[in-house]
């Protein structure tokens, strides 16, 4: 009986954050909302097959009305290793956008030296380069007991001293802050620069998790469009406004098409305590491991899912439910489905080991 106690309390000690994890995600109904965290005046997408998205009749159906001149818009995204979603970002937004802004550091969220992916493949991007502006920064390692959204805030002001120099972003001018997995739809950014939209404004994304095959239910916000001024404007991936646009676009998180992708953004990104959380972390990043959970859409860190309902908690406990729909989704995927089998729904075998 001893011996057993003892085992339980060596597990315990050594699991302690990974179980009070457990205990705050499989109770965070009772004491969390999202109430005031999010935004909460909704403005309905008019949008369908055949709408006109960008005339005096389209904005008037948003309560807005047509500028004289549409406005410049200027994308500007931090990026990390996300090579295939760029590209599907880059070919679904190039009629709308004046300028892709592309900021890269030597370093991740979390402090570990990373390759300039981007600089290192710039040339799968060719067909975009005439829009592209390209910055990389040295960034560092974390200081004891800091935390990764230290070094987060340091790459956001970053790329805002470094939007300053963007040709295309002169006052008045749209801006686009969002992650390069959370992608509006071209449709979105035709609406907003061609009528007096509130700004700033949020963007309601479709959730994603892992490919377009699993649709998660869940609220996707942070994106965001701004009015560019100089000596206002900080890129940023927060609460800005009440308002946001409904249907605005996707947002598929952690879809790559290597699975060593994923064992590097569980280690590298801000909320890689949800790995290190765990005594036996290093077994998470199997790639085996990654790759099963991943077709059946369970949670790569092993952890219950961070829902703010018990229903919602019930309906995500095992696993997102898989969808074989492929309906609304980018064009860019569409229309070249061999490239992107890995993306659309079923095809998680065509991830590469």
């Amino acid at each position: 009986m001893l011996s057993v106690v003892l085992l339980l309390l060596v597990f315990i000690t050594r699991n302690t954050r990974w179980l009070l994890n457990g205990i705050s995600y499989s109770s965070r109904p009772l004491w969390d909302s999202l109430d005031g965290t999010v935004p909460s005046v909704q403005i309905p997408h008019y949008r369908t097959e055949g709408l006109s998205v960008d005339d005096a009749e389209a904005c008037q159906r948003h309560g807005w009305t047509k500028l004289e001149k549409k406005r410049a818009v200027v994308d500007a995204t931090i990026f990390s290793v996300e090579l295939e979603l760029l590209e599907i970002r880059m070919a679904e937004l190039w009629d709308y956008v004046d300028a892709f802004v592309v900021l890269e550091s030597g370093t991740t969220f979390t402090g570990l030296p990373k390759n300039y992916t981007f600089a290192e493949n710039r040339h799968l991007f060719a067909k975009f380069a005439s829009k592209i502006h390209y910055h990389h920064i040295n960034g560092r390692g974390m200081k004891p007991g800091e935390h990764p959204f230290a070094i987060e805030v340091e790459q956001r002001r970053a790329m805002t001293d470094f939007l300053s120099t963007i040709p295309a972003l002169t006052p008045g001018a749209l801006l686009l802050m969002s992650d390069v997995d959370e992608i509006p739809s071209p449709s979105t950014l035709s609406l907003l620069r061609a009528c007096d939209a509130p700004l700033p404004i949020h963007l309601d994304l479709r959730s994603y998790v892992y490919s377009f095959g699993f649709p998660t239910g869940t609220l996707s916000w942070r994106a965001q469009v701004h009015e560019w001024d100089p000596a206002r404007t900080g890129y940023v991936h927060s609460l800005a406004t009440d308002r946001i646009l409904l249907d605005a676009g996707w947002h598929c998180s952690f879809c790559f098409a290597r699975v060593s992708d994923y064992a590097f953004k569980m280690a590298a990104y801000s909320h890689a305590d949800r790995l290190y959380a765990s005594a036996g972390w290093r077994s998470l990043l199997d790639p085996d491991a990654i790759k099963r959970k991943v077709c059946k859409g369970q949670d790569v860190f092993d952890m219950i899912p961070e829902a703010y309902t018990w229903s919602e908690l019930a309906r995500r406990w095992a696993g997102e439910q898989e969808t074989k729909s492929v309906a609304g989704l980018p064009a860019t995927v569409l229309r070249d489905p061999e490239k992107f089998a890995w993306l659309l729904p079923g095809g998680c075998e065509k991830l590469i080991l």
